[in-house]
């Protein structure tokens, strides 16, 4: 998708694109506010604390961030192992529970999900900082409760920890959604309908 959009860009005479790789919105975020790119991609609630300097970039606010375009839903997806019975995030305490790659998005997704219910991540649940497919293998082995992963809907690594590792995605309740835009911007519910993972 960034390569076509590259190319599409690139048939403008008078603007010149180029692809490079990151470590993801965070850094992408960071980038821009550095002025070593002009265009980047990255998910809303990260945008929101760039432009107001909160957050993981407190002291580094970007009011000369604008949004050209929504892409697509990026929603959060919240699998754990079915025979925990887990019902609720707070249901989580005391686990171990993979929360994404260090410093990544999805590590602050998770992080202001449990802040939203007045749980800290590192001191509430055990956090496993790890990528999806680690997480895979953790939640085989029943090493790990569950894992957060943000990505559009279907998902491949969704479907291969439902179809292989014994998981369902976790039921959040449509009020939590206010509890979490009181200190957060931009959050919405999301139902993904049965017919996405079968």
């Amino acid at each position: 998708t960034l390569f076509r959009s590259s190319n599409v860009l690139n048939r403008d005479k008078d603007f010149r694109a180029n692809l490079q790789a990151s470590g993801g919105g965070i850094d992408n975020l960071n980038i821009l506010y550095n002025k070593d790119a002009n265009l980047s991609m990255a998910i809303n609630s990260i945008v929101s604390q760039s432009y107001e300097g909160k957050g993981i970039f407190k002291g580094r606010e970007n009011k000369n961030l604008r949004i050209i375009a929504s892409l697509y839903l990026n929603p959060n997806q919240i699998l754990v192992r079915k025979d925990l019975k887990i019902k609720s995030l707070k249901d989580l305490k005391g686990s171990h529970f993979s929360v994404g790659n260090p410093g990544s998005t999805t590590e602050l997704e998770a992080k202001a999900h449990f802040e939203a219910l007045g749980m800290d991540i590192n001191k509430d649940i055990f956090p496993e900082r790890v990528s999806p497919s680690e997480a895979t293998s953790l939640l085989k082995s029943k090493k790990i409760s569950g894992v957060w992963i943000m990505a559009g809907a279907p998902s491949a690594s969704v479907m291969e920890i439902l179809l292989t590792a014994n998981c369902e995605i976790l039921n959040l309740n449509p009020d939590f959604i206010e509890k979490l835009n009181v200190n957060n911007k931009g959050y919405e519910n999301y139902t993904i309908k049965k017919s996405v993972y079968n």
